[in-house]
Formats: structure tokens, C-alpha cells, sequence
């Protein structure tokens, strides 16, 4: 074989092989784990399985003590009835390994038919993250979860603000509206029961989403719901600073209706803390537009 013929063999080799690499994580030594093999395998047996609707061979995969496991059958049972599944082959990334235990992201296209009244197709892609098992040697799945409900949960449980700037740092293709709608729910969830703590917890997480994705109007009512908290605790200074945010949105927003239910609050809030010019300043501004 002449050089030139062989160094284009060479070179369309390696080629192929750095663009398969990615497909599968490596371990140490260049070989793919056998843990890793196993756990590629359960996850595209799975959604196999699911799209099959074949409901003993999902449950053999679960671990026999993986939580819910009875109202996981009954849910699932209940949605064959009524719905077809089909899955795009998974993408599989972030898998982590330590010892009996496992983690793993999952990436797919969702086609869901239903067929209550006129059928009906709905195609979505989904992130699941999916822990796992090692019982006998053998991997079982222990949890599948929403990527966006897990992320929404760390924000929730962040202590600090670096803390959330670093979780949606490293969750950017996660940062949209479905996590922000997510964050809304638990957030007025948390406020009716009531639990201002996790709300306000949840609020912190809910405002910074709101501030990356551009969303002024949720993020005018994200000031809002943290200073009904804070007046509510009887924390004034903090709820008037907030409402002050929330008005400034408001005012850049051209939103009159808004913008008077801050003044008001803001002047109920000046009352409370013993001032009572701006108060009365204030409650008049609000008056005022509810009266145009």
C-alpha cells in the first residue's frame, strides 16, 4: 500500500474512533467498566420495556425495595390502559458510580398517544435522572425523577446565592420556562399551607430563574409574594425592600394595576413602620391609579 494511502487509513481511523468516544465514558484505564455497561444496558431495557407496555418486565427491573413500588404499578398499569408510548434511543450522560450505588441522566424523545375520546399525539423531550441499586451483582433501578424537579429541589435546599448561581451554572439546558413554572407552583404551594419558610426558600431559587430568563412580570410577582411574606412576619424593613423591587419592575413594565397594589402595600408597609407621611404618600399614589 503506497505512504499517503496508508497515513489516510491512519488518519480516518482515529477519526472514527474520537467520534465514538463520547458515546460511552471510559474508565481509567481506556475500557469501558463493566458497572457502566450494565447500567446502559438497564436504562435502554427499560424504556424498551415501557414502550412495550409490558409491565412485569418494568418491575423486573426495579429493586423489590425501591419506594412505591406497589403505586408504581397500579400508575403504570393505569396509563397503558388509556395511553401508547414510544422512545427515541436514550442519551446516557452523568453517570456516576460508587460502589452499590448509581446515578445517571437520561435523554429522550417522548411520543405519547392517547386515546380517551379523539386520539391524540403529544411529543416532548424528556431529562430524567435515574439512581440505581447493586443487589447480587446485579443493577436495579431505585428512582426516576424529572432533571427539572430535581434541580428545582437543590435550589430549594441551597443555603447561599453561589450556591444557586452554581447549581443553574452547571444546569443550563435546564434553565426554562417549565423549571420556572415548576418553581412558581411549589413556591404558592408552600404559601397556602402555610409554609413561609420553604416558600421563601423557594421564592430565592423562583427569582433568580426569573432574572436569567428575561421574565420581568414573574419576577415582579416574585417581589411581591417575599414582601406579603415578610410583611406577614411582621418583618417590614424586608418587605418594603422588596416591594420597592417589585415597583420598579412594574413602572419599567407600564403595568398601572400592578404598579398601584405595590404603592399600596408599600404604603401599608410604611404605616407599619411607623411612618406615616410617606405612608399616606403612597396609599394616595395607589388610589390614585385604582381610580384612572
Amino acid at each position: 500500500m503506497p505512504n499517503g494511502s496508508r497515513l489516510l487509513l491512519t488518519v480516518v481511523s482515529v477519526i472514527c474512533i474520537c467520534l465514538s468516544a463520547p458515546a460511552q465514558q471510559l474508565a481509567p484505564g481506556g475500557a469501558t467498566s463493566p458497572d457502566e455497561v450494565a447500567l446502559r444496558s438497564l436504562v435502554v431495557n427499560y424504556f424498551e420495556a415501557y414502550a412495550k407496555e409490558d409491565l412485569d418486565a418494568i418491575m423486573a427491573l426495579w429493586s423489590k425495595d425501591a419506594p412505591g413500588g406497589n403505586a408504581r404499578r397500579l400508575r403504570l398499569h393505569g396509563r397503558f390502559a388509556d395511553e401508547d408510548y414510544q422512545f427515541s434511543e436514550p442519551v446516557i450522560s452523568r453517570i456516576r458510580i460508587e460502589g452499590a450505588h448509581a446515578s445517571a441522566r437520561a435523554l429522550i424523545e417522548r411520543r405519547v398517544t392517547m386515546f380517551r375520546g379523539s386520539s391524540t399525539m403529544n411529543i416532548i423531550s424528556v431529562r430524567s435522572n435515574l439512581s440505581f441499586v447493586k443487589e447480587s451483582g446485579e443493577w436495579k433501578l431505585w428512582s426516576e425523577t424529572p432533571a427539572v424537579a430535581s434541580l428545582a429541589n437543590a435550589l430549594t435546599a441551597a443555603k447561599t446565592e453561589a450556591e444557586r448561581e452554581a447549581l443553574l451554572a452547571g444546569e443550563q439546558e435546564l434553565v426554562n420556562r417549565e423549571l420556572l413554572g415548576l418553581l412558581i407552583s411549589q413556591s404558592y404551594q408552600a404559601f397556602t399551607q402555610p409554609d413561609y419558610p420553604r416558600a421563601l426558600s423557594i421564592l430565592l431559587g423562583q427569582r433568580l430563574v426569573a432574572e436569567k430568563l428575561g421574565e420581568r412580570k414573574e419576577l415582579s410577582q416574585t417581589w411581591m409574594n417575599t414582601g406579603i411574606i415578610h410583611f406577614d412576619q411582621k418583618r417590614y424593613q424586608q418587605a418594603l425592600d422588596a416591594y420597592q423591587k417589585g415597583l420598579v419592575i412594574e413602572e419599567e413594565l407600564g403595568r398601572k394595576s400592578q404598579q398601584a397594589n405595590f404603592l399600596t402595600n408599600i404604603g401599608l408597609t410604611q404605616s407599619a413602620l411607623g411612618k406615616p407621611q410617606p405612608a399616606i404618600e403612597y396609599l394616595r399614589r395607589g388610589l390614585a391609579i385604582h381610580e384612572e
